[in-house]
């Protein structure tokens, strides 16, 4: 079991979520017996953020399921620089945590603290992110990398990309065309909103009809 000691200044909880870390690098441990531990502290938590802001704790990824059931968790949020391929460490606890989340259907990635060049890769994202996951947000290094994540993650139903990429966007409204027909989205400086139709399968010797309602999509979000 850990023992958590803060400071005076605390953070809001309720049964339902925690914002955990905003005071993250003041915390410290105390290693008590594990076996005085039989469940975690908190059952019922469906929203958690975690924050690292400038350095992350060794222990966290053994400390986080101690505190909370992770089997609750429906939406998570990173507020992370620090998932990065500099720290192989960090992603592959990140993407054991967040396979325990067994009900996640929003996952977020973004660090609210740097507008730079994300160091994540569509691999990294894609190995991240679990397969149950409905809604995702992340920060990732340029548009062809977008286009990766929105082929590989077919149970995503939604998704917000923050990007650096001056190129154009045209192939990812092709993609969206020819494989997830029915799509929608809007764009904005460095910003993609992606709303995700069903994949779509092309018949066997049925020549596929190019005028579908996606190809208004192009005139319809970039104005």
């Amino acid at each position: 079991m850990l023992n958590i000691e803060k400071p005076e200044r605390t953070v809001g909880l309720d049964e339902k979520s925690m914002t955990w870390g905003m005071l993250i690098d003041q915390f410290i441990f105390v290693p008590l017996q594990v076996e005085e531990m039989h469940h975690p502290l908190f059952l019922k938590v469906e929203e958690l953020e975690i924050d690292f802001k400038y350095h992350k704790l060794s222990n966290w990824a053994f400390f986080v399921p101690t505190l909370i059931d992770l089997t609750a968790i429906v939406r998570f949020k990173c507020s992370c620089a620090l998932i990065c391929r500099t720290e192989p460490h960090m992603l592959a606890q990140m993407t054991s945590l967040l396979q325990q989340m067994c009900n996640l259907l929003s996952l977020d990635l973004c660090s609210p603290y740097s507008n730079d060049i994300s160091s994540l890769t569509a691999e990294d994202v894609c190995l991240m992110t679990p397969s149950h996951v409905r809604h995702l947000i992340v920060r990732i290094q340029s548009l062809s990398e977008i286009i990766i994540v929105l082929e590989r993650l077919e149970h995503l139903s939604g998704a917000k990309f923050y990007f650096r990429d001056t190129s154009s966007t045209r192939p990812i409204i092709k993609m969206l065309k020819e494989k997830r027909n029915g799509s929608s989205c809007r764009i904005n400086s460095f910003t993609l909103y992606v709303w995700l139709g069903k994949k779509h399968i092309q018949p066997r010797g049925k020549k596929r009809d190019s005028r579908t309602p996606a190809d208004s999509l192009y005139s319809q979000t970039i104005r």
